[in-house]
């Protein structure tokens, strides 16, 4: 148990490294500068607009998910309907 909690720990803390390390290099491109000042200014920009990278990130993450839902339900009802039809595919 102990070893699948650091896992999870770890993995989520991965996550929060690559999505700052993107954040680094997008600020690098920008302005030039090191990573690791890059790094830094783009994480003070993270955290002075909080808000707004949250409400940016979720909606682009539910509108993802959202056409992700209706594509399988276009898929399952084409499926259905071949299904009734009785073709053979």
């Amino acid at each position: 148990m102990q070893q699948l909690l650091s896992f999870c720990c770890l993995e989520c803390l991965e996550e929060i490294v690559q999505y700052l390390t993107k954040k680094a290099y997008i600020m690098t491109a920008i302005h030039g500068k090191a990573l690791c000042p890059s790094g830094k200014r783009g994480a003070r920009l993270l955290w002075m607009n909080l808000l707004d990278v949250v409400a940016v990130d979720g909606i682009g993450g539910l509108g993802i998910a959202g056409a992700g839902f209706l594509i399988l339900m276009i898929c399952m009802g084409v499926g259905i309907g071949i299904n009734y039809a009785g073709l053979k595919v």
